[in-house]
């Protein structure tokens, strides 16, 4: 075997008729009695011969990085005819079924109404169209009126609600405040109460003591009680 040889699939012994064939077995068979065997050996040889001519034609060409293969020319005839065949039969077609002229029995131009009628009418379509628009003008403003207050109403009640917040937040604000100056109050109040408690220990103590006075420990101690009697005491 030849390495350098290409592959090329190897058909089947099947006769090319082998569709028609299965298509028509009945006239297939009456026809397979009538000929003779060598005519029928013949014919497949030529077949065969036709088979691989096309193969070899068809065999692909490498073109750089392409690979191209030739169509099946019978093949391609044939598809060919049944096109040019259809497209003539729509043609005919389409000829045979093209629509005739028209005809309409003449009719006087207008209708039966008069002139003064259509031009009454034609009025008063128009009085009723310009009312008509009118009405719609009307309907479309009472529209954008009732949209503008929804919006203008809801504005309001955002608005609404947001100094609600705000009242209610200052409130607890004036709560906080307070609730911290009386904490504050509270606290230097006490502070203050420590201080003037510590200060006020230190006269008691040292008013604790006995007077040095001969005089004032005769005095009754009723008669130290008024500030005149205080002063003339401090001048002794």
């Amino acid at each position: 075997m030849d390495p350098h040889k290409k592959w090329t699939p190897e058909e089947p012994n099947t006769p090319p008729n082998f569709s028609n064939r299965r298509m028509n077995s009945g006239a297939d068979n009456m026809y397979a009695e009538q000929e003779h065997p060598d005519n029928l050996n013949n014919q497949n040889t030529t077949d065969n011969q036709n088979t691989q001519s096309e193969q070899n034609d068809r065999q692909p060409q490498y073109a750089g990085a392409y690979t191209v293969i030739p169509p099946n020319e019978s093949r391609r005839s044939k598809l060919q005819r049944m096109a040019q065949q259809e497209e003539q039969d729509l043609q005919r077609w389409k000829e045979e079924h093209r629509p005739g002229p028209i005809q309409l029995p003449p009719s006087q131009l207008g209708g039966s109404v008069s002139l003064d009628e259509a031009r009454k009418k034609q009025f008063l379509q128009a009085k009723q169209s310009k009312l008509q628009k009118k009405l719609k003008q009307e309907e479309m403003d009472r529209i954008r009126r009732e949209e503008e207050e929804k919006k203008y109403e809801l504005m309001k009640t955002t608005q609404r609600e947001k100094t609600i917040k705000l009242e209610q937040k200052s409130k607890e604000e004036d709560v906080r405040r307070r609730f911290q100056y009386e904490q504050d109050r509270q606290a230097k109040t006490a502070e203050f109460l420590q201080r003037v408690g510590g200060s006020s220990l230190a006269p008691a103590a040292t008013s604790s003591a006995p007077p040095t006075s001969s005089w004032v420990r005769r005095r009754p101690r009723n008669a130290l009680g008024s500030p005149s009697a205080r002063v003339r005491a401090r001048a002794t």
